[in-house]
């Protein structure tokens, strides 16, 4: 259904000139999407809720009829707290090659969002969704260290495996889990489930720059064999 309804906006926005099928935030309104792209971060479900309380607060004080939310202000609210964590991103440096120094981490935030978005939208259709990363056992130094920012940052969550302890990010981050936070969900049409992992590696070895219609090398400076041979 997601793959559908973003082909359908891919094609009405092909028409002015765009690559990409516009941000639509109506996807992941209605409960319990719309509380799930809040991480459960307070700052971000006070930036949600706030505005949506009030709205009601007015009415009631004007003694109008309290109906549903519409969806155009559940929208509104998805988006503000994709730009909280968008803000907060541009901010944090990234000290990797091959990344805009001036977008700070978003620009590597969004490069693993929109190679997700290319499997999603742009590959073959594949009955198993890919929402989800692991980082390789051999991953550079630098690379590691930007996916510790974007965890602590909520940018990026970890998942923890099947049967795995709770302490196993303590043992390191290469071979950890993760998924792009729901907030940013939106920003690259994906899905708010898991679905199954890819290497990191992998994932971005052919990462379209989809405004330019170029292919960015992978994150990692040499060709790897997806990490876990180690």
């Amino acid at each position: 259904m997601a793959r559908n309804f973003y082909l359908r906006e891919f094609r009405r926005s092909k028409g002015i000139g765009s690559t990409r099928p516009r941000k639509s935030y109506s996807l992941y309104t209605g409960y319990p999407s719309i509380i799930e792209v809040t991480e459960g971060n307070p700052r971000a479900i006070l930036t949600l809720i706030t505005p949506l309380a009030q709205e009601q607060l007015i009415k009631a004080a004007k003694h109008e009829r309290l109906e549903a939310i519409s969806v155009g202000s559940q929208a509104e609210a998805i988006r503000r707290v994709e730009l909280l964590l968008t803000s907060l991103l541009q901010v944090i440096p990234l000290d990797l090659q091959g990344f805009d120094r001036d977008k700070g981490l978003l620009d590597f935030v969004d490069k693993i969002g929109e190679a997700f978005e290319n499997r999603l939208i742009k590959g073959p259709f594949k009955a198993d969704y890919v929402g989800t990363f692991r980082l390789d056992l051999d991953a550079p130094k630098d690379v590691v260290n930007a996916v510790g920012k974007a965890l602590n940052a909520g940018a990026l969550i970890h998942v923890p495996m099947t049967g795995g302890s709770s302490d196993s990010l303590l043992r390191g981050l290469q071979g950890q889990r993760f998924r792009v936070s729901y907030a940013l969900a939106p920003r690259h049409s994906l899905l708010l489930t898991l679905g199954d992992f890819v290497w990191l590696s992998n994932l971005t070895s052919r990462v379209e720059l989809s405004e330019q219609g170029t292919a960015q090398s992978s994150f990692f400076d040499t060709e790897q064999s997806n990490g876990n041979s180690h």
